[in-house]
C-alpha cells in the first residue's frame, strides 16, 4: 500500500511541477535570425500564398542570396516550429531577382541571355521544377507580379514591366497565352504593377518625382475564357504615391507635410484608404500586413476570427527600427520594435501568413532585412495564437451564472467547459497552469444571457494540472482540470 501511496504522490508531485508546454504561444516576444553569413547578402524575402482559409502545416520561404553580381533564388520549408535546410530554385551564376510567388508558381528576372527575360517554375510537392524563359524577345522584362485563382480552370495571372508599359499575360493549361499591353493607350511611364484579385494596380509618373495609382479591372467571360477589360480607376492625391504592394490587404507610401505613412485600401471598389501608421513619428515605410481570417473550430471550417499582423519601417533622425503589430487575443493589441541600428538602411519586410499545428494553434511571422557584421541577413518575430471555438447552446434565461466541470477529465487533448449567464455580461475565461501563469484566453468578449460550450485544445501541453477561471462583471469561480497524455 505505501509504495502506490508514494507512486501517487510522485504522479501529483510531478502534474504540479509541469509547466505550460506553449512558450511557443508569443505575441511578438521572440527575435530570431533566420539566415545570414559573411559571404552573402540575403534579400527580398517573401512567402508563397494561399487563399484565405486554405492554411497549410508548411509554407516555402524564398530569398535571394547576393554574393557580387551573382544572385541565387534560395528556398526553405516553413513551419510552425520553425525553418527546413537551404535549397535553390536557381543558381547559375547570373542575377535572378524580384521573384514573385503564389500557390505554388514562381517567377523572377534574370540577366542569363545579357538582357532582363522571365523565368518561372512550378512546385512539384517536394520542389521546385527546372527553370523556364516565358518571353524571349527583345526587350527588358522586369517586376513581375502573380495572381492566381482557382476558379473553374486554375490560372496564373501575370503582369509585369516592359518598357514604359504594363504587360499581361496567363498562364492556364500549361501554356503561356494572352500577351497584351494595359497601357499602351498612355503615354505617360508606368511602373511597378501589383495584382489584388482581378485588379492590376499600377503607378503613372504624371510629372517630375510624381506618381499617382492606377487600376485596371478585368472580368472572364465563359466559356471563351475571355478577358473583359474595364476603364481605368485612378487615386491621384496632391502629393505622389509611392511603394505599392499586396498580400492579403493593399498598401501603398505616401507624403503629407513632410512624412511619409503607409496608407492602406479598405474598400476596392470605392478606392477608400486609411492610414495605418499614424500615431508614429518619423518617416514610415515599407508596411506588410496579413488580415486574415483563422478558422475557430476544427476541421471542417465553420467559423473564423479576424488574426491581424503587419509591420513596417519606422526612421526618424536618430532611430531606425521595424514596428511590428498583432491583434490576438479577441481584440488585444501588441506592438514590439526592433532596432535596425544603423539609421541609413532600407529594410524589405514580408509577413507570412498563418501555418498551422493542428487545426487551433497558428503562428504568422515578419521577417525583414538587417545588417549583421557588414552583411544584409533576414531576421524575424512571429505571433502565435490558439483560437477555440464558442457554441451557444441556449438562448434560454438561467437563473444564475455557473462553471461547469470541464468533460471528460481527465482529458487527451480536448475538453469542453460549460458555463451560463443569466443576464447579458462582460465574459472571461482563461486557462492557467499550476504555477499561476496564463495558458490561454478561452472567452473574452461580451455576451447575451444564455448556456454555452467552449472547447479547449491541449494538443500542445504537457501533461499535468490545469484551471480555468471565468469572471464577470458579480461572478467568478475556478475549476480544476487534468490533462493526462
Amino acid at each position: 500500500m505505501k509504495s502506490i501511496f508514494y507512486l501517487l504522490l510522485f504522479i501529483l508531485l510531478v502534474f504540479a511541477m509541469q509547466y505550460s508546454a506553449y512558450g511557443q504561444v508569443s505575441h511578438l516576444d521572440s527575435f530570431n535570425v533566420v539566415v545570414s553569413s559573411a559571404d552573402h547578402d540575403y534579400c527580398n524575402p517573401l512567402f508563397t500564398m494561399q487563399p484565405q482559409g486554405s492554411y497549410e502545416s508548411s509554407i516555402r520561404f524564398i530569398y535571394e542570396a547576393r554574393s557580387g553580381s551573382t544572385s541565387a533564388l534560395a528556398w526553405r520549408n516553413a513551419d510552425f516550429w520553425g525553418y527546413s535546410s537551404e535549397n535553390f530554385i536557381v543558381n547559375n551564376g547570373y542575377m535572378n531577382i524580384n521573384a514573385a510567388v503564389t500557390g505554388d508558381m514562381i517567377v523572377w528576372q534574370s540577366n542569363k541571355n545579357n538582357n532582363w527575360d522571365l523565368y518561372y517554375s512550378l512546385w512539384n510537392g517536394t520542389g521546385w521544377s527546372s527553370p523556364v524563359i516565358i518571353d524571349s524577345t527583345s526587350g527588358n522584362e522586369t517586376k513581375p507580379n502573380l495572381y492566381f485563382s482557382s476558379y473553374n480552370v486554375p490560372t496564373y495571372y501575370l503582369a509585369y514591366e516592359k518598357g514604359d508599359d504594363i504587360c499581361f499575360k496567363y498562364y492556364r493549361n500549361n501554356i503561356w497565352q494572352g500577351d497584351t499591353n494595359l497601357t499602351g493607350s498612355i503615354s505617360n511611364k508606368c511602373f511597378s504593377p501589383v495584382y489584388y484579385g482581378q485588379r492590376v494596380y499600377y503607378l503613372q509618373e504624371t510629372s517630375t518625382d510624381f506618381n499617382m495609382l492606377t487600376r485596371q479591372r478585368f472580368g472572364i467571360s465563359y466559356p471563351g475564357y475571355q478577358h473583359i477589360w474595364y476603364p481605368i480607376d485612378t487615386i491621384k492625391r496632391p502629393n505622389t504615391i509611392r511603394n505599392i504592394h499586396s498580400s492579403s490587404e493593399f498598401h501603398y507610401e505616401y507624403d503629407t507635410l513632410g512624412t511619409t505613412y503607409s496608407y492602406m485600401i479598405l474598400n476596392h471598389a470605392s478606392l477608400q484608404y486609411r492610414n495605418v501608421t499614424i500615431g508614429f513619428t518619423g518617416n514610415k515605410t515599407n508596411c506588410a500586413g496579413e488580415m486574415l481570417n483563422i478558422p475557430i473550430d476544427n476541421y471542417p471550417l465553420n467559423d473564423y476570427t479576424p488574426y491581424i499582423i503587419f509591420a513596417f519601417q519606422r526612421r526618424t533622425a536618430d532611430s531606425n527600427m521595424i514596428v511590428a503589430q498583432s491583434r490576438a487575443d479577441y481584440g488585444m493589441n501588441y506592438i514590439k520594435y526592433f532596432s535596425l541600428e544603423d539609421t541609413s538602411t532600407v529594410s524589405k519586410i514580408t509577413v507570412s501568413p498563418p501555418v498551422r499545428n493542428g487545426w487551433t494553434l497558428y503562428k504568422l511571422r515578419a521577417v525583414w532585412e538587417k545588417k549583421i557584421n557588414g552583411k544584409i541577413a533576414l531576421v524575424e518575430t512571429f505571433d502565435s495564437h490558439l483560437i477555440t471555438g464558442i457554441n451557444n447552446l441556449s438562448s434560454e434565461l438561467p437563473d444564475k451564472y455557473s462553471l461547469g466541470q470541464n468533460y471528460p477529465n481527465p482529458f487527451n487533448p480536448n475538453t469542453v467547459i460549460r458555463y451560463q449567464l443569466p443576464v447579458v455580461s462582460d465574459v472571461v475565461i482563461k486557462v492557467y497552469d499550476v504555477q499561476g501563469r496564463k495558458v490561454q484566453t478561452l472567452v473574452n468578449e461580451r455576451m447575451q444571457a444564455g448556456t454555452y460550450e467552449v472547447r479547449f485544445d491541449g494538443s500542445g501541453l504537457t501533461s499535468g494540472v490545469y484551471f480555468y477561471r471565468i469572471v464577470t462583471g458579480s461572478f467568478s469561480e475556478t475549476r480544476r482540470m487534468v490533462l493526462v497524455k
